[in-house]
């Protein structure tokens, strides 16, 4: 009804039922949580680890692995789908979720150079008495990092657990080349196939009676 601008002149109910059944909406929802938790976690320890060790550790060559690290920051995403889904395909890891987790396993995945970049800036700013003294006390550098480093590296998880939750729960570029005709959907592919879906449901001049417990394909 074009002539509708505030508020509607019936509510019909319905309309959530047949949104919940389009988009196929409590699987969808369950697969972008699955992905998104997942893959902020990973992201958070791994992208932690990283920064600690561009910041505190001797690291031959540190310099020059932290400009690598910036220059994946800077290098647009859509310059290596081609590259990137032949490498997926070919490990068989298409229509599932690993193109997300393993990369943010590896401190990479969406954003994963800022995430490096936001700890290492982190790490910089804690004084280096809190490393001696744990040396005197005879920790090592993983001790070190577990027990004090990374319990005082809170307020940056959070910030990083956070961004990432986001970005991957509200991206569409990847899940829509990664996500094909799987059973791994996210809810950002299902808005897109919602009009199609409903489309199933309904001639020019009315509904169609429909079970909503059938499964829409």
């Amino acid at each position: 009804d074009p002539t509708v601008k505030w508020l509607p002149r019936k509510l019909l109910w319905e309309n959530y039922a047949l949104a919940i059944s389009g988009l196929n909406y409590f699987k969808a929802i369950g697969m972008t949580t699955l992905i998104s938790l997942l893959a902020a976690l990973f992201q958070m320890f791994s992208c932690a680890m990283t920064g600690y060790a561009l910041a505190r550790m001797n690291i031959p060559g540190k310099g020059l692995l932290f400009a690598v690290v910036l220059l994946t920051f800077l290098i647009p995403a859509q310059t290596l789908v081609i590259p990137l889904f032949v490498t997926y395909s070919k490990l068989g890891w298409l229509n599932t979720p690993l193109p997300f987790l393993v990369p943010a396993l590896f401190s990479q995945g969406i954003k994963g150079a800022l995430f490096i970049v936001i700890f290492r800036q982190f790490f910089i700013s804690l004084p280096k008495e809190l490393e001696e003294s744990s040396k005197i006390d005879g920790a090592g550098a993983f001790r070190t990092y577990w027990k004090i480093m990374l319990p005082l590296a809170r307020p940056a998880l959070l910030v990083v657990f956070l961004f990432s939750l986001v970005w991957h729960w509200n991206d569409y570029f990847e899940p829509s080349l990664y996500l094909r005709n799987g059973d791994f959907v996210p809810l950002s592919l299902s808005l897109q196939y919602l009009q199609m879906n409903l489309d199933l449901y309904f001639k020019p001049m009315g509904a169609i009676p429909f079970d909503l417990n059938e499964p829409i394909k």
